[in-house]
Formats: structure tokens, sequence, C-alpha cells
């Protein structure tokens, strides 16, 4: 039960993390996209903090998908 539990919010932690680098590249360009998925990819919170079952591991999803559901509803473009 204890590994199902940490394998589900690893799974939760990797689709909101998804969605953070799909609106990025939505919103901001593939090359930014690229940075920030190498940087998430890099960062001790993609190991270990997503999968504890913590409260700051919840506050991390879900404000991963703040800023996913906010960057592409932006009206102006990041750079001219």
């Amino acid at each position: 039960v204890f590994y199902c539990i940490r394998l589900a919010l690893g799974a939760k932690s990797a689709g909101c993390e998804a969605m953070l680098v799909w609106s990025v590249r939505q919103s901001f360009g593939r090359a930014l996209a690229l940075w920030t998925w190498l940087f998430l990819i890099s960062s001790a919170g993609m190991f270990h903090a997503a999968v504890s079952y913590l409260p700051s591991s919840g506050v991390m999803y879900l404000v991963a998908l703040c800023w996913a559901f906010w960057a592409p509803s932006r009206e102006q473009p990041a750079a001219a």
C-alpha cells in the first residue's frame, strides 16, 4: 500500500509538471520549455518531495497547475 501511494503521487507530480512544461512551450516558446524541463528534471523535488505524503507536496502540485493554467491565458506576448 505504501509503494502504491508513492507511485500515485509520483504519477500525479509527473502529470502536473508535464502540463507546466507544455504550457511554457505554448506561451513562451520551445527553447524556454526545454530549459524548464531540464531544471525540473535536475531538481530534488522531482524525485524526493514529489512522492512524499506531505501538505507541501500537494501545494507543489497545485502551484504547478496554477502556473500551467495561467500562462496560456495571458493576452500579451512574452517577447516582441
